[in-house]
């Protein structure tokens, strides 16, 4: 398991070396999830406290007993609603089983 909350910009581009916007295609392994901020091609939000939008949501989300799909949709759901539709995270699933952070 993968979990990246990066802004997915890059703000130092000097215009050399393939600066575009986001993160390169990932093709993930059997068995595996990866988790993004925010949609490729958008940016994530920092939010108003300690962490941004996506960690604080799922930090609350690791907290409830749920499978990690569920989690993972929750969270998604959750950033929507505080961004306003703005930032949608991202997940890359090859689960081969179900898996629970709290049970």
């Amino acid at each position: 398991m993968i979990i990246l909350d990066a802004c997915r910009s890059i703000p130092f581009s000097s215009g050399t070396r393939g600066a575009g916007e986001g993160l390169a295609e990932i093709k993930p392994p059997t068995g595996t999830i990866i988790a993004f901020a925010t949609s490729p091609g958008s940016v994530a939000f920092d939010g108003e406290g300690e962490n941004g939008v996506y960690t604080t949501e799922l930090v609350k989300q690791m907290n409830k007993a749920q499978r990690v799909e569920d989690l993972f949709m929750q969270t998604r759901l959750g950033v929507e609603k505080v961004t306003g539709g703005r930032q949608s995270p991202w997940e890359l699933v090859r689960l081969r089983g179900i898996f629970y952070f709290k049970k």
